[in-house]
């Protein structure tokens, strides 16, 4: 069973808005040079934010620095559980086909029989390889930040993930 995470503890809310407060900063300081030719992304990754073996996730550049990202996933084997992700990340562009990405969001997970809704804090850190034709992809490590039900703690727990997807 997945722990329960705390909704607004004292340090996950700490967390999250110091992982939104980076991304932030980025909206004000664009410039003429700041054109993103590809703005929406579709793909899907293992693992990851979504909590599952499998998600569906958009991408949508709002510059080539912030990425909102969306997602829904179904998670069959730890029961009927559905995720909703949903994240913001800033992306440093290395060279014209290598980033590295940086960010912070939530999962809503909606458990079965009464899916009633659990907020799982997440960051997320990633690199991204992108051809000129759009296909990426995106190896990810999300930390999830939870409350521990047995001893009331904060932990946090890593989970890998792998995107694969389409850019247009």
């Amino acid at each position: 069973m997945i722990a329960r995470l705390c909704l607004l503890g004292k340090g996950c809310f700490l967390w999250a808005f110091l992982g939104f407060a980076t991304v932030l900063p980025a909206t004000a300081q664009q410039d003429s040079n700041d054109r993103v030719p590809l703005r929406h992304g579709l793909y899907v990754e293992f693992l990851g934010n979504g909590m599952s073996p499998v998600s569906i996730n958009y991408d949508y550049a709002v510059t080539k620095h912030v990425v909102l990202r969306a997602g829904v996933a179904y998670n069959w084997i730890l029961g009927d559980h559905v995720a909703v992700p949903f994240s913001a990340s800033y992306c440093l562009p290395i060279s014209l086909q290598h980033s590295i990405e940086a960010g912070a969001g939530a999962t809503l997970l909606f458990e079965a029989p009464d899916y009633d809704a659990e907020v799982f804090w997440t960051g997320r850190l990633a690199y991204r390889y992108q051809t000129a034709t759009g296909l990426f992809l995106r190896p990810v490590l999300v930390p999830f930040v939870f409350e521990d039900e047995e001893t009331g703690t904060i932990r946090i727990a890593l989970l890998p993930g792998l995107g694969i997807g389409y850019q247009f």
